[in-house]
């Protein structure tokens, strides 16, 4: 009972989290100040940046978070069930010298209520652990808006968890 009690209690932080995000996604679109938070709440942030090269001071560190919760009856009367967190972190550099741009993406999921003998959910590694993957890695050449991408992937084995070829795919 105390384990549902807190998973619901965090179920309710993440959901107040998001829609705090959501109006402020909102705020964004509907012309309001567009700048990344950083720039917004420390001061002289921006004006440190200006004097940086475009490698740098154009770089994208994005973290996505998701979370993702399976219960199930498994034909042999088994149950199976846990809640997963994760998402990516996905990394775009600025352009090098007009002519090189860099980037890649891992991806990741641990759990939040994971019950051992409940594994098999594919949510997870198998014994309920979370895991961290590689993804994409690409490098891009040339002058922008003249791009040659090429770009790398990195399957998930057979034993990987199935979340980390739905987070992939955007899932």
């Amino acid at each position: 009972m105390r384990d549902r009690r807190r998973s619901g209690v965090v179920f309710l932080l993440l959901g107040v989290l998001w829609l705090g995000g959501a109006a402020s996604a909102g705020a964004a679109e509907n012309g309001a100040d567009e700048a990344p938070a950083l720039f917004r709440s420390v001061a002289g942030v921006a004006d440190t940046l200006k004097e940086f090269p475009p490698f740098l001071r154009d770089t994208e560190l994005n973290l996505h978070l998701r979370t993702f919760y399976l219960g199930a009856r498994n034909p042999d009367r088994t149950d199976s069930e846990a809640w997963a967190g994760g998402g990516w972190l996905e990394y775009k550099s600025g352009w090098l010298l007009d002519t090189l741009q860099l980037g890649g993406t891992l991806y990741g999921s641990g759990p939040i209520y994971a019950p051992h003998d409940r594994d098999g959910t594919g949510l997870l590694k198998p014994g309920q652990d979370g895991f961290v993957v590689p993804g994409v890695a690409y490098g891009a050449s040339g002058t922008p808006p003249s791009v040659i991408t090429a770009s790398g992937r990195r399957q998930p084995s057979s034993g990987s968890p199935a979340v980390a070829k739905a987070v992939a795919q955007g899932g």
